[in-house]
């Protein structure tokens, strides 16, 4: 991937995670995949097979730390607080987090839905701090953007973290759905 491409992503560091993720396991045969992969799943709790992945992250994040770093980081641990509560009650699974961006992984794709309209319902009903309220009637707080995308991803078991890790072609698409959200929006 070139730089010029991360670049025009502009989705932050987990593309380029998720990346190098990907470029790490490319060399593995299959056959190691599948292997550590069922043998490892079920200590990890993580989804397998076919998955419904959500990618989310906060629309104009680097923005609004520079602009409003106290009141930010009071908004990032009421949408951290939000996104973790929700993942239980979904059964979901926190594959990464990196700065403001998340993705996590069902193995329904019932629950990843009802995952994203809740969090974006819920996302105006939070006690946002005084210069994140926002004016608009509609449009309280932070503003998350989400992707979901189904399928068959490859994953390895992270020895440093022992999490699973999600990578490959099933990955790289459903981050580049997410990449062409905006705040609020849900795309599938």
């Amino acid at each position: 991937m070139s730089l010029s491409k991360q670049t025009s992503w502009k989705r932050g560091n987990l593309d380029l995670v998720l990346h190098r993720i990907s470029n790490a396991f490319e060399t593995l045969s299959s056959r190691e995949l599948v292997a550590s992969t069922v043998t490892k799943s079920e200590l990890l709790g993580a989804p397998v097979g076919q998955v419904a992945l959500v990618f989310a992250d906060v629309q104009g994040a680097r923005k609004l730390w520079e602009n409003h770093p106290i009141p930010m980081a009071e908004s990032m641990r009421l949408c951290y607080t939000l996104f973790r509560k929700c993942i239980q009650t979904y059964e979901g699974y926190e594959a990464a987090t990196e700065g403001d961006a998340f993705m996590i992984v069902f193995q329904s794709l019932t629950n990843a839905l009802n995952f994203c309209l809740h969090i974006q319902e819920e996302l105006q009903n939070q006690p946002w701090p005084d210069p994140l309220k926002g004016e608009k009637p509609l449009w309280k707080g932070l503003r998350v953007r989400m992707a979901i995308h189904y399928g068959s991803p490859m994953t390895r078991p992270e020895p440093q973290s022992g999490r699973m890790c999600y990578f490959g072609p099933m990955v790289k698409k459903g981050s580049e759905i997410w990449g062409l959200g905006r705040g609020g929006q849900i795309l599938l």
